[in-house]
C-alpha cells in the first residue's frame, strides 16, 4: 500500500478530485501519518515491521513508494484522512458531524 492509493479514495470522498486541490497532499500526508499513528494505538499488531517491533510506522516521504501496514486498514486508514481534512473545516457545522461519522467509520473499520 502506498499514500497515493489512500489519497485518491480521500479525494473521492471529500469532492476534491481536481486541481486545484483544497486538501494540499502535504495535509493529506500529515493526516494519514496521524492515521496510522492511531492505528497503532488501537491494533499495536501493526507497529511490527517485519516481524520487529517498532516505535511505529513512519510514511516515507515520495507517497508512491509502500509503506509496511496491512492492505487491510486501508478503508479505515481513508476514513481517518478524511475525517482530518473535515475537522479542518470544523467551523461549518455539517463538516464538523461528517468530521465525527468519518472518525466512528475509522474506529469501526480499525477494530476489525
Amino acid at each position: 500500500m502506498n499514500a497515493n492509493e489512500i489519497f485518491i479514495e480521500a479525494r473521492r470522498l471529500l469532492q476534491d478530485t481536481e486541481e486545484p486541490y483544497r486538501w494540499s497532499n502535504e495535509r493529506l500526508h500529515d493526516a494519514l501519518q496521524l492515521g496510522i499513528n492511531a492505528l497503532a494505538s488501537i491494533r499495536p499488531e501493526t507497529r511490527y515491521v517485519d516481524g520487529l517491533l517498532t516505535d511505529g510506522v513512519m510514511l516515507p516521504a515520495d507517497d508512491s513508494a509502500s509503506f509496511p501496514v496491512n492492505h487491510r486498514y486501508k478503508d479505515a486508514l481513508v476514513c481517518f484522512v478524511v475525517h482530518q481534512c473535515y475537522a479542518d473545516d470544523s467551523s461549518d457545522t455539517v463538516n464538523s458531524q461528517l468530521s465525527k461519522d468519518y472518525l466512528a467509520k475509522f474506529n469501526s473499520k480499525a477494530q476489525l
